[in-house]
């Protein structure tokens, strides 16, 4: 990973020509001191997003994230890059979602004695043959997915979306509420997945959800109502831009 001012994206460096073009990439930017070297790992790309409130840590369950799939690519090469999420899809147990909650909570407390309010995000990658999770990064900003995981917890209708908890942080309204009954309800799994879908010619290696050049899909069940969103619906699918999002 690279700490630099251009945000890249992790390089992968599988032969010599690789190698000089992460050399490349980072001699255009001398505000970093170091580049950490990771083994590559096989395993599932997860997320959890939290917020921080004045009662706790609230989280949500993991998430599998869809990263470098061939259809969005468009023949360009996988570079890690992140493209959705899926909020129903768990081949791990209770053991792997407890550990990646606990690593959550923990970057939470931490967040928050330094004065961190409202949401931020945690990717994890889980080996499977290891039965193995391990916390890659912190997001300290919404995730890419909460405007999808907010909108799918509303149509639930059983607790308010990650972003109500976040603006009372933020305004200071300190009202109780019952912490263990929400906390539950915003890990339930969802039959919700999304995946963003780029313009022909118009990929990018770094990229914000709210990029007017993107448009979102959004699988939803057609049970299911989805009326507050500005969308055209097509045989289940549900389409919105990222603008109206």
């Amino acid at each position: 990973y690279s700490e630099t001012g251009l945000e890249q994206n992790p390089f992968f460096i599988r032969d010599e020509d690789n190698w000089e073009d992460m050399r490349l990439a980072l001699s255009l930017d001398q505000n970093f001191t170091e580049v950490q070297i990771s083994p590559f790992s096989n395993g599932l790309s997860l997320a959890m997003v939290g917020c921080i409130t004045h009662q706790g840590v609230l989280t949500s369950s993991l998430q599998l994230q869809f990263i470098d799939v061939p259809e969005v690519l468009q023949g360009r090469p996988p570079l890690g890059i992140l493209l959705g999420y899926d909020f129903g899809f768990c081949s791990w147990d209770a053991e792997i979602e407890t550990a990646a909650q606990k690593i959550t909570e923990q970057v939470g407390e931490f967040l928050s004695a330094k004065g961190f309010l409202g949401v931020f995000g945690i990717n994890f990658l889980y080996n499977q043959q290891t039965n193995e999770i391990f916390a890659q990064e912190c997001i300290p900003q919404f995730p890419e997915d909460v405007h999808v995981y907010s909108l799918a917890i509303i149509n639930k209708a059983k607790v308010p979306p990650m972003d109500f908890f976040h603006l009372m942080a933020h305004l200071g309204i300190k009202e109780n509420f019952d912490f263990p009954a929400v906390n539950s309800a915003l890990k339930e799994r969802l039959p919700v997945s999304h995946i963003f879908l780029f313009k022909e010619g118009e990929l990018h290696l770094r990229y914000s959800c709210f990029d007017k050049r993107l448009l979102n899909a959004i699988i939803v069940p057609p049970i299911i109502n989805t009326t507050p969103v500005h969308k055209t619906i097509i045989n289940g699918f549900v389409l919105t831009s990222s603008k109206s999002s």
